[in-house]
């Protein structure tokens, strides 16, 4: 059932909840899968040297109120959102699994990512406060954070050989993530063999992270 939903509105959030309940009777798994980057200058970089991954827009402007509040409005408040409104369902329930879907650039830092990398940051807090708060329901909270993986929204940087090199480069395994490696992580969050694990990011990227 496709219940289409605007993640920074919550009023919409919880219409979804309520359709789905009323539909299947329950909500066992609830996945934060809406997200949103852009590649811009915090303040303006009128020298800025571009490399392969290209900035949204011109560096010599900053960052707008409006782009800012874009960004930190879907990858977070969206998921707070979600989670809020699955959350009492679940507790009826007495069981639940949630999983929020975070970043590398989480924990990693890189130039243009200001408001894209606080958001997921904040994401991989939000994981574990909730997977606290909710414990004693019976409600595992875990995040996944993806590496490198050329999808829709980061297609453009992988696309001719410089870009697809550059990201080769960052990762150990020396190769792209495929899309399954997600997949199979986010299938055993969501069973019975995760049951003990809560308030976790598990970070896919190929050994990015270990460095």
């Amino acid at each position: 059932m496709a219940v289409p939903t605007d993640v920074c509105r919550a009023s919409d959030v919880d219409t979804l909840i309520e359709k789905a309940v009323q539909r299947f009777g329950k909500v066992d798994v609830m996945v934060n899968n809406a997200g949103k980057l852009l590649r811009l200058a915090s303040a303006p970089l009128p020298d800025y040297k571009a490399t392969a991954f290209k900035p949204s827009r011109d560096t010599a402007f900053r960052t707008t109120d409006e782009e800012w509040q874009s960004i930190i409005d879907t990858n977070l408040n969206g998921v707070f959102y979600c989670c809020r409104s699955v959350a009492p369902q679940m507790m009826k329930q007495g069981y639940g699994k949630i999983i929020n879907i975070s970043s590398t650039n989480s924990t990693m830092a890189f130039p243009l990512m200001a408001a894209y990398s606080c958001s997921k940051a904040a994401v991989n807090m939000l994981t574990r406060v909730l997977a606290m708060e909710w414990a004693p329901y019976n409600i595992c909270v875990n995040a996944i954070g993806p590496g490198d993986y050329d999808t829709e929204m980061t297609h453009e940087s992988w696309q001719d050989d410089e870009g697809r090199q550059k990201h080769l480069d960052g990762i150990p395994l020396h190769r792209e993530g495929r899309l399954r490696d997600l997949g199979l992580l986010a299938v055993y969050l969501a069973s019975s063999a995760s049951d003990y694990l809560t308030g976790q990011v598990v970070y896919v990227d190929g050994g990015m992270t270990a460095a």
